[in-house]
């Protein structure tokens, strides 16, 4: 049970993080008008199309929030040698 916990709360700080990092470049960088919700929910209408989009969306947050946090964990790594 304990495992559960621990999987389940570091997926969703995993794909909180990925969606942050990602609306923040969309926001800023691409200067796209997105907002956090879109990013988040994806699209609300319920078609197969849509459902695709949806899971596209999730991996895409959960890719941009390991991608972050390898990049924080190799910073920390590089900055501890020095």
């Amino acid at each position: 049970m304990e495992t559960l916990f621990k999987l389940f709360f570091g997926n969703m700080i995993v794909l909180h993080t990925g969606i942050s990092v990602r609306y923040l470049y969309l926001r800023f960088i691409r200067r796209k008008k997105v907002t956090y919700s879109e990013l988040k929910n994806g699209i609300s209408n319920k078609a197969n199309q849509d459902d695709m989009e949806n899971v596209n969306n999730e991996f895409a947050n959960r890719a941009y929030g390991c991608g972050f946090l390898m990049f924080v964990v190799l910073v920390i790594v590089l900055l501890s040698r020095i």
